[in-house]
Parts: structure tokens; sequence; C-alpha cells
């Protein structure tokens, strides 16, 4: 069976906005990581999802939070050239 974590951080990948409020109500860590140490907000970011993000951050998703190598959603949000996003995100610092 997949984790509530697996299916959070698959649901962003998606952009599945209604299974991401699904899981959140049912308790999902907006903050929990995968293997690498991932969250769901550094996908959404990764994705230059603006929705997913902010609605990742308005659960209490942590823009600061860094995975193994060092790099936060920012760093995601800006290696794959999303701008507005990393704007969006950097504004909430």
């Amino acid at each position: 069976m997949t984790s509530i974590t697996d299916q959070l951080i698959e649901a962003v990948q998606e952009g599945d906005i209604t299974k991401i409020t699904q899981l959140l109500d049912q308790g999902a860590n907006v903050n929990a990581t995968n293997s690498i140490a991932r969250t769901p907000l550094m996908e959404a970011a990764s994705g230059g999802d603006d929705a997913t993000a902010r609605l990742l951050r308005a659960a209490g998703a942590s823009v600061q939070q860094c995975d193994h190598f060092g790099d936060s959603a920012i760093v995601y949000a800006q290696k794959q050239g999303h701008h507005r996003t990393a704007d969006l995100l950097s504004s909430e610092l």
C-alpha cells in the first residue's frame, strides 16, 4: 500500500488540487519528504505549479526546508526556469 506521503507527492506531481486537498484534510504532513528529502512544495516548484504551491503554503509548507542536496523549493523553481514560482515563494519568506 502506498503511504499518504507518497500519495501526496504523486498528487502534487499530477497537479491534482482536489486529491491534494483531500490528503491534507486526511492529515498528510505537508512537509513530509521522499527518499531524497524532497517535499511536496519542492515538487510543485519544480513543475512551476503556482496554484499547488499556494495551496501547500497555505497548509503550512516550509519554503526554507532543504533536500539532501541543500536545495529548497525556491532553488528547484529557479533551476527549472520557473521564475514566477520562485518569486512567489521568495515573497513569502
